[in-house]
């Protein structure tokens, strides 16, 4: 066992909540014949590789940010172009707006390092894969032991960018500035005519969580403080030609970030910053289509019903209501729970 890793709280040390119920959403979730298909299809599209289409070809410059569509069946390829890594901040994003990649979906069903089969989960309300990895080019000695080669996080923005380099201007850049940039280049956003509406709308977009590919980190406990934190490491070796591959499941528009930070064996400001490598990204067309998403039951449906038949209140928590109303109203509990003893 890693070093890091011995002080973690074992399964078997967390709090059993229920005899009766199983609370281990990625074993329940890999039972499902959802995800079952989607591991068949995965195999498929990587046996077909050499019958995949060519369908465009995109540079990602250093210090910059994009959006790349990608269809339904079709797979995006990210490969390094020198013998060097460079980190990769990824989003995804439905081109209606409706969907988007979601942390807490995809880390709760597969955990916080992506991997082969990896799928990638979008946004309560829907919550289906979005995009699944079908090539993963790193090995197991990328990055030292208990660490992972790609992993749920954050970025680096604007504000720490200032807290770690002060001499520097508000023009440097961070993967925040670039999702900024993606975000923007995705036509139903570019669409919005009001521009501080525009502008608002992609820092929120920007703000989410997102996944960093050939970004070493562990997750590990410290005991002393009862708190976990996270510890970056410098990339591991890559090959030029070094790639990562996903599968699309829906459409998508791919909103990426070339990070400031390279392979994180330099500063991003100063006399020793180097500049980041350029990334080539390619589009495929596999003609193999993804196994149905998954259908949950219309929640939303149900609880406005809630709402307009008095189960649930959802009028407006101004001064006045907090003093006046002094709880949070009916619950709607008789129409799904049964109580009686």
């Amino acid at each position: 066992m890693c070093k890091s890793c011995a002080s973690k709280p074992l399964p078997s040390d967390a709090p059993n909540f229920s005899e009766a119920l199983d609370y281990d959403l990625s074993k329940t979730w890999r039972q499902t014949d959802a995800y079952k298909k989607n591991v068949e299809v995965v195999d498929k599209v990587c046996a077909s590789s050499k019958d995949w289409k060519f369908v465009y070809e995109q540079t990602l410059e250093p210090h910059t940010g994009d959006a790349y569509l990608v269809k339904k069946g079709q797979v995006i390829r990210m490969e390094h172009l020198h013998d060097r890594a460079q980190v990769v901040d990824w989003h995804f994003i439905t081109p209606d707006l409706k969907e988007r990649s979601s942390m807490g979906n995809s880390v709760c069903w597969d955990g916080f390092y992506l991997k082969k089969y990896y799928q990638v989960m979008s946004n309560a309300g829907e919550m289906k894969p979005l995009v699944t990895m079908v090539r993963d080019d790193t090995t197991d000695e990328f990055g030292p032991e208990g660490y992972g080669n790609h992993i749920w996080i954050y970025h680096c923005s604007p504000e720490w960018q200032n807290m770690f380099y002060p001499d520097a201007g508000p023009e440097i850049n961070s993967c925040h500035m670039n999702f900024v940039q993606g975000f923007h280049r995705v036509p139903a956003i570019a669409a919005i005519e009001d521009e501080q509406e525009r502008k608002d709308f992609v820092n929120v977009l920007a703000s989410d969580h997102n996944f960093q590919t050939f970004q070493i980190m562990d997750i590990y406990y410290k005991p002393e403080e009862k708190q976990s934190k996270i510890m970056l490491g410098v990339c591991g070796d890559v090959k030029k030609g070094d790639a990562l591959e996903f599968y699309a499941n829906e459409d998508v528009y791919v909103v990426v970030s070339s990070c400031p930070y390279g392979d994180f064996t330099s500063p991003v400001f100063g006399d020793k910053a180097k500049l980041p490598d350029p990334l080539k990204f390619t589009v495929w067309d596999t003609g193999i289509q993804p196994p149905e998403a998954p259908e949950w039951k219309d929640w939303s449906g149900a609880f406005y019903d809630m709402v307009e038949s008095g189960h649930k209140d959802i009028s407006p928590r101004t001064e006045e209501s907090l003093r006046t109303v002094p709880t949070s109203g009916p619950n709607g509990t008789e129409l799904w729970l049964n109580t009686e003893k």
